[in-house]
């Protein structure tokens, strides 16, 4: 009888672990690659600003990461320098007029929700 309920209970845990893969790659993946197809023209319009290897190496690896959709991958990549040249890329519109308050806002929540997407796809593998 213990060795039906063990059983039972390794199946369980299985399928929990496959349906969390399954969620991971067909749902989480395209909502981050969306988001990050939003958060990229910031990043890379910092970026051109600069022209600094460091952060062009950065952008190319969340490029590559993002079309592999590896967590691996993901995980390997600078995202806090990218995520502060999102933020730098923001405040300099922001401060321009070039967008307002509310925008900005939006723009940094998207930011946000990306962030913690990549933390559950990276920690979820």
């Amino acid at each position: 009888m213990r060795t039906f309920s063990r059983i039972g209970i390794l199946a369980a845990l299985l399928i929990a672990a496959c349906a969390g893969t399954t969620a991971r790659t067909e749902v989480l993946l395209p909502a981050m690659q969306q988001a990050w197809a939003g958060i990229r023209p910031a990043v890379a319009r910092y970026i051109a600003t600069i022209d600094d290897q460091v952060h062009n190496a950065a952008l190319a690896a969340a490029d590559a990461s993002m079309q592999s959709g590896n967590p691996v991958d993901v995980a390997g990549v600078s995202w806090q320098l990218l995520d502060d040249a999102h933020e730098s890329d923001v405040a300099k519109r922001l401060a321009a007029g070039e967008i307002g308050p509310g925008v900005a806002d939006s723009l940094r929540e998207r930011l946000t929700q990306f962030a913690d997407a990549r933390a559950t796809f990276i920690w979820s593998k």
